[in-house]
Parts: C-alpha cells; structure tokens; sequence
C-alpha cells in the first residue's frame, strides 16, 4: 500500500517572547482569521467587504493592516454598569470569576491584497503588562 502523508496548506505559528520555541496556532485553512486563546480574529479590516482582500475603501486596501482588536465578550463585561438600587458595579474586575480575558489583541498584518497569504505580528496586552 502507499503511504498517505498530510501536507500543511496553510499554518499559523506564534513565536514565543524570548524567540526560541514555536506554538502551533490554529487558523482552520482561512489566511483572513487567527484563532488565539479561543477567539477568532480577523486578519483584515471589516470594511474591505466580507473578507475580501480588494474590496477595502474606494476600491482598494492598505498593503498592511493595523488595528487592536478587544474580544466582544471583554467589550460589554468591561462596561460600568449601575444595579437597580443605585449601587454601581464594574464587572470583569482584575482576579474575578467571570472567566474574561481583559487581554486585547495588536494585530499588524502585511499583504492585505493577498487574501490566501498573511505575515504579521500579534501582540497580547492586557492589564497586568
């Protein structure tokens, strides 16, 4: 019989912070997201029409892409919201349960004319650093 061997079409690594050692990350085959830490993160502006690489603003797109993306969940829990006694309380605070990350995503991608091929850099920052 003939061996089958699978081939990486598509990969995501992270280089950890001291450059020695690589993590595999996953993107499921899709060069315009990133998944890390369990949160989808696109790789291209939201205005460049459905993901598509040539449709950003007067019809084309900047070569590379820069934005800090904060996950939705950290967006609406982060807010000061007020009880209905009048008490005020501000969910997601450093050390609770609610399981948030605080933690917000620097995203700078280059090639954001090319929707099959992504180089960049992502950085974590959250409150701590």
């Amino acid at each position: 019989s003939e061996d089958t061997k699978l081939t990486t079409v598509l990969d995501a690594v992270e280089l950890t912070p001291d450059g020695k050692k690589f993590k595999d990350l996953d993107n499921f085959s899709d060069a315009t997201r990133l998944v890390v830490d369990g949160i989808m993160i696109p790789l291209l502006p939201t205005e460049s029409g459905n993901g598509q690489a040539d449709k950003g603003k007067n019809g084309g797109t900047d070569f590379t892409y820069t934005t800090t993306y904060t996950p939705e969940s950290d967006e609406k829990d982060t807010q000061t919201g007020m009880a209905t006694n009048g008490v005020q309380t501000v969910s997601n605070t450093a050390g609770g349960t609610s399981g948030k990350t605080k933690t917000h995503y620097k995203v700078q991608v280059c090639c954001s004319n090319l929707n099959y091929l992504k180089y960049g850099l992502l950085t974590r920052e959250n409150n701590n650093s």
